[in-house]
């Protein structure tokens, strides 16, 4: 069986296709497909390729179901690895998750924000 497919397309013209289930994680797309409102493409206007293609790794591997098992205990290792990101992607990473209210990757990323600043390793500039 086949899954159904969705693509969205970034603030700089990339497109990428995705499962639905998979883009369901992010809210705003949730409501969108829920109102019938996709077409065939989702705009993401304010997330760029490398940004969106980050988020889409992260839903991808959040996905968890009988199909892609994974333990909280491996789920927060790999959270861990993707945040190690510079301060930039990680800022880029925060706007997206809440333009596309993915709860989980907004607080992992507050969360690694806290951690950087509580370990001086957050650059104020």
């Amino acid at each position: 069986m086949s899954t159904k497919k969705i693509m969205l397309k970034s603030s700089d013209g990339k497109m990428f296709e995705i499962e639905e289930e998979t883009a369901r994680q992010c809210q705003t797309i949730a409501h969108m497909i829920e109102a019938e409102c996709t077409d065939n493409v989702i705009p993401v206007s304010n997330v760029t390729s490398e940004i969106l293609e980050m988020v889409i790794e992260y839903c991808n591997k959040h996905h968890v179901d009988a199909a892609n098992p994974c333990s909280d205990e491996d789920l927060k290792k790999w959270d861990k690895e993707f945040m190690e990101k510079d301060q930039y992607t990680i800022f880029h990473l925060m706007n997206a998750a809440y333009d596309l209210h993915i709860k989980s990757l907004l607080a992992l990323a507050y969360q690694t924000v806290a951690d950087m600043v509580n370990d001086n390793k957050w650059a104020f500039e």
